[in-house]
């Protein structure tokens, strides 16, 4: 246990905490679905192209996602949302 004397309220802390466990569940589902776990170039530059593209093709398919789950016409097994914490 940490005791850490902080301006923010205890509601806040738990807040951030869950902010943070949804960020982190984003940034796995990029290196996990997009292959995006390891960088192998040797210039930063063609790594954070690599890293920009990632992330074009990740907010595409989340588009994409999120669009189909709107129309009406398509059968679906059960209802479909995304978890959040």
């Amino acid at each position: 246990m940490w005791d850490v004397n902080t301006e923010f309220s205890d509601r806040d802390v738990i807040a951030i905490y869950r902010a943070y466990g949804k960020s982190e569940q984003f940034y796995s589902e990029v290196k996990m679905d997009l292959c995006a776990e390891q960088f192998l170039f040797e210039k930063f530059g063609t790594d954070e192209l690599v890293l920009d593209l990632i992330h074009l093709a990740y907010n595409l398919l989340r588009a994409i996602g999120q669009l189909s789950v709107g129309i009406r016409d398509i059968m679906m097994k059960r209802l479909v949302k995304r978890c959040i914490f």
